[in-house]
């Protein structure tokens, strides 16, 4: 899209905009996205499981920390913070646009890293119940599901310079 600014109108601040047609976004399910962009099903299905079993894990830890352990309040953190993965997934997982989700997806990445070595951390060091590493199996598995689709999907877009 290029913005053409007449010469005697310029003090009125009009602009006459011409668009090229191969610039005009097409119209998937009511939303006006650039087809290029689109996420793949892979990401899609990953970000969907991935929110169902992260809002699964973080509701126990909110509403019943006493169940999950010993310390009340941090279980109650821990669940929000899940909750708020799991909510941030399932939006990316709603929005089909790469550069729109791309932010959150990174950080899933931090999140799910930090979390599986967090645990992990607490087994080998200081011998905490092996009961935990399941969550620890499961956040990894998500960290590299994240880390491929981000590369992967990140690929093929070109990113135009910031304009300051």
């Amino acid at each position: 899209m290029r913005i053409v600014e007449p010469g005697p109108a310029r003090f009125l601040h009009r602009r006459i905009v011409s668009i090229d047609a191969s610039e005009v976004p097409r119209v998937h399910s009511g939303r006006h996205v650039d087809m290029k962009q689109n996420v793949s099903s892979g990401l899609k299905i990953t970000l969907l499981v991935y929110a169902i079993l992260l809002a699964l894990y973080g509701l126990p830890h909110l509403f019943f920390p006493q169940v999950m352990g010993t310390d009340s309040a941090a279980n109650r953190v821990v669940g929000v913070a899940a909750l708020a993965f799991a909510f941030g997934a399932a939006w990316a997982w709603f929005d089909c646009v790469w550069d729109r989700i791309r932010i959150v997806i990174g950080m899933q990445i931090v999140w799910t890293v930090l979390y599986a070595l967090a645990l992990l951390w607490d087994i080998v060091i200081t011998g905490s119940d092996p009961a935990i590493l399941p969550p620890v199996v499961i956040m990894g598995i998500f960290a590299v599901l994240f880390i491929f689709f981000y590369f992967r999907e990140g690929r093929g877009t070109q990113h135009a310079p910031a304009h300051g």
